[in-house]
Order: structure tokens, then sequence, then C-alpha cells
């Protein structure tokens, strides 16, 4: 006999709400189908995605999930897909003859039978991070990325009870990131302002580690893709630690020095990415949509400019106590 597999469906909204069907019994479901044995579960999740002709298509594997339901074995692959409305997955409760319903992450946990409503936490917590959760009856086993309470790995650690592959997938991730300081002749910080983001930012982008990419060569690169302009990155200012629920970031801030009026008017933005740039004194940063942490970096590293001093250390945009 074979074991039984099934495929999933994380659905939420933009507000973060999961969506879970409801039977006429009142019991509770992470939308699903079965997987035919001519299909994979990326095609009967993809075919689930179809059925409701959602925007953006199917999204990606979150978890993997062996159980036993009843004596019989079964594999539950969760897969994610873009942000709907209520509307949009009201297909979806119909074609199984249950409604759909939406409520907070621990409430639809709290609806599912204990062990799927583990493996949801961990799907969603998997889609956070940008890894797969690995699980047993919606625990995560040695070897997930996801899941592994951080006092349990470092129990493990300490007795050496991790093997190397294991060891690497347990360790936490951090994302790297540059941003580039940068002034007119009358000490405005140059801003940019992306189309998504709805505030303004200083230049910079992700380090794009996997391809060999070094911090400053990320600035270079991001300089000349967002401004268009030859790239002049200078010394290093700060290093500022993000905190994160899900993955802490790490910033590299460099000087980009001051451009006078004749290369700020060769400045062009890649549309559709970014809208516009800004020249904006420091002191009116405050009346500017730009988050406090940011502006408290900017602040200290407009400082260290020019001071001859090392480049400091900064959690959350500001020097620790």
């Amino acid at each position: 006999m074979t074991s039984a597999v099934v495929t999933e469906l994380l659905l939420t909204a933009p507000g973060g709400e999961v969506a879970l069907w409801r039977s006429k019994r009142d019991s509770f479901q992470i939308p699903h189908t079965g997987v035919r044995l001519t299909e994979t579960a990326q095609q009967a999740a993809s075919d689930l995605v179809s059925q409701l002709g959602m925007p953006g298509g199917l999204g990606r594997l979150v978890a993997v999930d062996s159980q036993t339901v009843s004596g019989q074995a079964a594999t539950v692959h969760t897969y994610t897909a873009q942000p709907l409305t209520p509307a949009q997955t009201q297909a979806l409760g119909d074609a199984a003859e249950a409604a759909t319903v939406w409520m907070s992450p621990e409430a639809a946990a709290d609806r599912l039978r204990p062990n799927v409503g583990w493996r949801l936490r961990h799907a969603l917590e998997g889609r956070a991070t940008g890894r797969v959760a690995q699980l047993e009856d919606g625990w995560p086993q040695i070897g997930s990325a996801v899941g592994l309470h951080p006092d349990k790995r470092a129990e493990l650690e300490s007795i050496h009870a991790l093997s190397e592959y294991d060891f690497v997938a347990h360790r936490p991730g951090v994302w790297a990131s540059v941003v580039i300081l940068i002034t007119d002749p009358q000490g405005r910080v140059l801003l940019v302002e992306p189309s998504y983001a709805g505030r303004l930012l200083m230049p910079g982008g992700g380090v794009e580690a996997d391809t060999g990419e070094t911090p400053r060569q990320a600035a270079a690169r991001e300089w000349k893709e967002e401004l268009g302009i030859p790239a002049a990155v200078g010394t290093l200012l700060a290093t500022d630690w993000v905190s994160h629920p899900d993955i802490p970031r790490i910033c590299y801030v460099y000087d980009g020095g001051i451009l006078d009026p004749d290369a700020l008017d060769q400045i062009r933005l890649p549309h559709p990415e970014l809208v516009a740039w800004h020249l904006v004194s420091p002191d009116k940063l405050g009346h500017c949509p730009v988050p406090g942490r940011f502006a408290s970096r900017l602040h200290t590293c407009l400082a260290l400019r020019g001071s001859g001093r090392r480049a400091v250390e900064l959690v959350n945009g500001r020097l620790p106590e």
C-alpha cells in the first residue's frame, strides 16, 4: 500500500489573516486537494490555484509534513500563494462544499487539529524566512531549516549531536544590505522614492552574496543601477544591525560623497522601481516618510563623515549603550 499525498495552500489576506475551510460539521481545514498518481504535488497545487483564477499563480513550497491519520500514512506539501481577498478565495470553499473563513494565524492554528495547527505555524515561519519546514506530525525534525527552538538547537550543538549539514540548516540566517550616503553642496541628503514602499530611502539594496559579491561591490552596483551615473563609493561609515522577528538584517553604510548640480542632473532612475529622487535637509527628515531608525542612522553617519573616526557599530540605527 502506498501512502497518500496531499497538497494544501497557505492563503493569506493583505492584513495577514489565514483562510480556512469550515465544513458543515464545523470542523476546520487548510484548503487542500489530493494528489493523483499521474501528477506531482506542485501540479495538484497549481490546479487548485487555477480553479480560483488567483492572480500571481502558485507560490513556493514552505513545508513538507509526514503524518499518520487513522493508520494511513500521508505526506502533505504546503505551498503559498499571493495574498488574496476573501472574494477571491470563496470559490475554493464553494468547490469543497465548505465555507471559507478568515482569521488570525494564531486563531486559525487553534481551530485546527493540534498537529495541523503546528504545521500551519511552521509553514508561516517557512514563508517568512524563505525556508522549508521538514515536519513529522506537524513538528520539525532534525535537519529542518524551520521550527527548531533556539534552546533546542543550542543544546544539540553543545553535545555535537548535529551532522555538518544539519548544523548548517539550523543556523539562523541574516540578510545583508548596503546604503550610500550622498549629499549635495548644501548638505541636503539624496533620497530615492521606491514605487512599492511608500517611503523615502537612501540609495542601496541587497548584497548578492550567492554570487560572491561583497558589500562594497554591492554598493557600487546599486549606485549604478539606481542612479545611472558612475559610482564613487567611499569609506565605510557604519554597520547597522537591524532586529527583525523573522530574519535580522545587517546594513553597511558607505560614504558616497558630495554630488554637484551637474552630476545630479545626470541621474537616471530605473523605472518602475524608483519613481523620484529628492534632496532633503537633515533637519527636515522628521517631516518626510523616513522610518525612525533610518533617520537615526542617517544623522549618525552625517556626523561621522569627515570626522576622521573609524566606522562605528549601530543597533537599530543607534549607537549601542
